[in-house]
């Protein structure tokens, strides 16, 4: 009996059930080298949680797209018709930096920065990728607030063991150390949570009005505007509050986000597509091509420009790492056929296809 392949797997779809795209995204892994078994592993993965979509992919593909919070808070106003929309999403530094409750600006990575650091009850560790505090440092108690730049993201584990991964073009505010009185942080933007148990001291993430209250637990927090707020659960239990709205209860597997009357509206939903922006992908499930471009352009450190003949509705699935070049990316998004892409000298420009 003929012996199955190292790398063979009884469930792997066979290729016709694929669609052209996703067939292309497969050929694009391959040619960049990616390990066959983690590259095997997630596609079976993509296609076992998502079966019955595939087999209905075609008729998906040319479906228009249920308009999503994401976008709404990167398109500018539209003077007429004929206008091009324009998204800035340029971060407010250069560099990993972290500011000292007496303003100083200190730039992790940079011999004098990291020289002040153990004044503050902080240690960077060799990669320079991960900053720690220590609990039982005598340094008083301040603020600090630590930002991240286009294409960077950081880890920061805090003096009670709480680990944060801050995505680019985010601020964390927080204590060098937590004191009795509970345990607090402040967020613009994005960032990934694994929370330290404490059941004496309650940990909550302020971002603008949204409050999430948690004990230990997984959890993604994305609010880099109003309309863009998403709680997203991964393990345990977290309540989630804005304003004088009642509080919302999620469990894992399930998305919170705000709806226009101020409720809360609550999802089963990928953990995936709001979390594995701390793995290293981008990765985008039917959702609209404007949303994809919009991400890739705050994370290229990018304007993008979006004609308006072009069908920036369009759904797609779309996952690539976020070390690829910025160039391979548009193409593989050309080869989808859902508008033309082009990187200009200042803007990722988007067209009719």
């Amino acid at each position: 009996m003929t012996q199955p392949t190292p790398n063979h797997r009884p469930d792997t779809p066979p290729a016709e059930d694929f669609t052209r795209e996703e067939v292309r995204l497969r050929r694009y892994f391959l040619r960049q080298q990616v390990p066959v078994p983690d590259a095997n592993r997630e596609l079976e993965r993509l296609y076992r949680r998502h079966r019955s979509q595939l087999v209905r992919r075609t008729a998906v593909w040319g479906s228009v797209a249920a308009l999503i919070a994401l976008a709404v808070w990167l398109v500018p106003s539209l003077v007429g018709r004929q206008t091009q929309q324009v998204v800035h999403t340029a971060p407010a530094v250069d560099e990993v930096t972290l500011q000292t409750a007496r303003g100083e600006r200190l730039t992790i990575g940079s011999a004098d920065g990291d020289d002040a650091l153990h004044t503050l009850g902080a240690t960077l560790d060799d990669s320079g990728s991960r900053l720690a505090y220590d609990d039982r440092s005598a340094t008083p108690v301040q603020m600090q607030v630590l930002s991240t730049p286009a294409r960077r993201t950081f880890h920061v584990t805090l003096s009670d063991g709480t680990e944060v991964w801050l995505n680019a073009g985010s601020r964390l505010t927080y204590p060098n150390r937590f004191t009795d009185g509970g345990r607090t942080v402040e967020l613009e933007g994005e960032a990934y949570f694994r929370v330290a148990k404490d059941a004496a001291r309650p940990f909550t993430v302020k971002s603008g009005p949204l409050s999430t209250r948690v004990l230990g637990t997984e959890f993604n927090v994305r609010r880099y505007a109003s309309s863009d707020t998403h709680v997203t659960l991964l393990e345990g239990s977290v309540e989630v509050q804005a304003g004088t709205a009642p509080a919302v209860r999620i469990a894992p597997g399930q998305d919170a986000s705000p709806s226009a009357d101020g409720t809360w509206r609550v999802t089963d939903v990928d953990t995936d597509i709001y979390c594995a922006w701390h793995k290293g992908l981008f990765y985008f499930d039917h959702v609209p091509l404007r949303e994809v471009l919009c991400e890739l352009g705050r994370w290229y450190d990018r304007d993008v420009r979006f004609d308006p003949s072009a069908d920036t509705d369009a759904e797609v699935f779309f996952t690539a790492r976020r070390t690829d070049p910025l160039e391979d990316i548009v193409s593989l998004l050309n080869s989808l056929h859902k508008a033309h892409i082009r990187i200009g000298e200042d803007a990722i420009l988007v067209s009719k296809q």
